[in-house]
């Protein structure tokens, strides 16, 4: 029992590390910064547009992916969990507005229809649906990598609850059981019974099945 949950305590699934996040955040940025760079025909602003929103975009989708939605999707508090992502988003929105106008341009929206000073229901609107893409998107990797590791949890107490059953059905099948077998077959054999060939042959299937077919199995 114990060989068995060795086996499978070794096939973890391995797990996200820093490094995958990196890896993750760093490929989504450079794309990002090169799409916008194209779309405004100015890498410096997209660089520096993205380099704010960021550090946003991580701090809002690691809020909501490891805080509000255990703590309120997974306990069914729905209305709390719109709420605060609701308000979350707004904070962004102001952090953002102010940092990009100060820091980077007075032009904060220029793929907008208009130029603006102050926040405008409008760019509202557009910021924090496209916040809210970023956050849908991260959470389904996670949602989509939590059900493959859950996944592959319970295929592998399958496996080991099969197994374990094999190796309880080998027990069963004791030495006593095989003593009287013996005697049988060497009665029917003085009797010079037809049977005794047919009794040894399902003797033998069954000895080869439990021998060598059942480990066949679990190395499937």
């Amino acid at each position: 029992m114990s060989l068995i949950h060795q086996k499978y305590k070794s096939q973890k699934i391995k797990e996200i590390t820093l490094k995958h996040h990196l890896i993750f955040w760093c490929i989504y940025f450079i794309f990002n910064t090169l799409r916008w760079g194209s779309y405004f025909d100015d890498y410096l602003y997209s660089l520096k547009t993205n380099l704010i929103g960021f550090p946003i975009h991580m701090t809002l989708s690691y809020l909501n992916i490891y805080v509000f939605m255990p703590k309120f999707v997974f306990k069914r508090k729905y209305l709390t969990y719109v709420g605060l992502l609701v308000l979350s988003l707004f904070v962004m929105l102001v952090v953002k507005f102010n940092l990009t106008y100060y820091l980077v341009s007075e032009n904060v929206w220029p793929e907008g229809t208009e130029v603006i000073s102050k926040l405008t229901f409008n760019y509202s609107i557009d910021m924090m649906i496209g916040e809210l893409y970023v956050i849908t998107f991260v959470t389904a990797i996670k949602i989509t990598m939590d059900w493959l590791k859950e996944h592959k949890r319970v295929t592998d107490l399958e496996k080991a609850k099969l197994e374990t059953e094999l190796l309880f059905l080998r027990t069963q099948i004791s030495p006593h059981f095989f003593f009287n077998t013996l005697n049988n077959i060497y009665s029917l054999s003085l009797e010079n019974s037809k049977k005794t060939p047919k009794i040894i042959l399902k003797l033998s299937e069954l000895m080869r099945y439990f021998l060598y077919d059942t480990k066949k199995q679990n190395r499937v």
